[in-house]
């Protein structure tokens, strides 16, 4: 039985014909850019979020870069990110001459430390990044115990963890603002790059905005230097159309979390940790297990794809080797970039499918 990582086509079968309206009717339109898709769409993602302002853009790494152009980063600012992170996380602050300061990883659960954060803490301090990685929440109320006293921002990456909910609220309405990515392969996709950025304040909205379109207010207003990076009409009516779905999906992979978690529970690998605050969105289900490449050749000869997220963690990656960081520096994060593997998931995944992994996983691990 095949089991891909993700299938998109299974997604865009289920939506041909809904798709096929909104595309047709951006194209009949012929407004492609700033159009009423895009208003409509960020006044939806908005409500469903819980915040009174999104900011369409280009992609999420121009969400995280557009954040910190608008907080004013440069250099001599240090910003406290995951050891564990797509690189992105850093880069969006450290192209303002900031400096990235690592902060090991949860045991548990592979999200940024709070006690790490509070012990890289400098009065240079001017942000900390937190990732809700692979759609499981981190600690926000113990890393805004950190932040807040010391005036310290709070950014929410929220690539992976859209749907997420912590204490019953969805993750990006608790830090100072919150990014996302619409990659084609996250839960919420468009058919191409989208991003988004959600803030609380109009005035920040505002600010992002100028930034996103060149620093414009209006045509030929410049008001600042700023970049190209809006979202199109054509992804923006997509993710209108998915938009109404993603709580069934969500609900979907939740469902294949519980299945995985249930299955494979008591055998020699680390399964993810689910915090008593968290109802995570499970954007990955990754496995810790110390024979890593054995396990995944099992289950590639059972024609089942599985990836590996983070096989480097960003201390070790070549663009900070002048950091000079040790392995001793990030114990945890260090230790996952071996034994980490995810497992198939998206919502269109059956039952037969989830049990056929579980089922090589535990022929594998009792062999």
């Amino acid at each position: 039985m095949h089991v891909s990582f993700v299938d998109l086509k299974a997604q865009y079968q289920s939506l041909r014909d809904e798709v096929g309206v909104a595309v047709s009717s951006v194209l009949e339109g012929g407004v492609y850019g700033n159009g009423l898709n895009v208003t409509a769409f960020e006044r939806e993602f908005a409500d469903y979020v819980g915040t009174p302002n999104a900011v369409g853009c280009a992609n999420g790494s121009d969400a995280l870069e557009m954040v910190f152009r608008s907080w004013g980063a440069r250099g001599g600012d240090e910003i406290i990110v995951p050891a564990n992170a797509w690189i992105t996380a850093v880069s969006s602050a450290t192209m303002y001459g900031a400096k990235p300061v690592f902060a090991d990883v949860d045991e548990q659960t592979g999200t940024i430390d709070p006690v790490d954060i509070e012990r890289k803490i400098t009065f240079r301090t001017k942000a900390i990044v937190v990732v809700h990685t692979f759609g499981v929440p981190a600690d926000m109320d113990a890393i805004l115990r950190v932040a807040r006293p010391r005036g310290i921002r709070v950014l929410e990456d929220c690539a992976q963890s859209l749907g997420a909910r912590i204490d019953g609220h969805q993750v990006g309405t608790i830090g100072a603002a919150a990014t996302f990515s619409f990659r084609p392969d996250k839960t919420l996709g468009a058919y191409g790059d989208g991003g988004a950025i959600v803030v609380n304040r109009d005035e920040d909205a505002e600010l992002l905005r100028h930034i996103g379109n060149s620093g414009q207010a209006f045509e030929h207003d410049h008001r600042m230097e700023g970049r190209n990076s809006r979202l199109d009409e054509l992804q923006a009516a997509v993710l209108r159309v998915k938009l109404r779905h993603l709580d069934d999906w969500v609900d979907a992979r939740r469902r294949h979390a519980a299945r995985y978690l249930t299955q494979l529970a008591g055998l020699p690998l680390t399964l993810p940790a689910v915090p008593k605050f968290a109802e995570p969105s499970w954007q990955i289900f990754a496995i810790r297990v110390e024979n890593r490449d054995g396990l995944r050749a099992a289950l590639t000869s059972e024609e089942i794809e599985t990836q590996v997220h983070y096989p480097v963690a960003l201390p070790f990656v070549p663009a900070y080797a002048y950091l000079r960081h040790t392995p001793e520096q990030f114990p945890v994060a260090y230790a996952r970039q071996s034994t980490l593997v995810s497992l198939p998931m998206y919502a269109e995944l059956s039952d037969e499918q989830v049990d056929h992994v579980c089922a090589v996983v535990r022929g594998f691990l009792k062999a």
